[in-house]
């Protein structure tokens, strides 16, 4: 994660287990959070999984801005 931080990839062709320890890594943090934070984190989820799973617009400018984002950024913020 911390060399995806420097080299900013804009794809990233990996292989399951990597994407596993990646999942893992954000799941968790995912899971220390409560109250609004929490809320948040799991809408912003619940949306983003309804909008893929509908067709081929998945952005949603809110949850996009507060929550996957910083996702994004540990990636190195140019992967798509």
């Amino acid at each position: 994660m911390e060399d995806c931080g420097l080299l900013h990839p804009t794809t990233f062709p990996s292989v399951p287990r990597l994407f596993n320890k990646i999942y893992g890594k954000i799941h968790a943090q995912f899971k220390s959070f409560t109250g609004m934070k929490r809320w948040l984190v799991d809408s912003a989820i619940e949306s983003k999984t309804a909008l893929i799973k509908g067709g081929p617009i998945y952005k949603h400018k809110l949850y996009d801005f507060l929550v996957f984002n910083k996702i994004k950024n540990l990636l190195g913020g140019k992967v798509e």
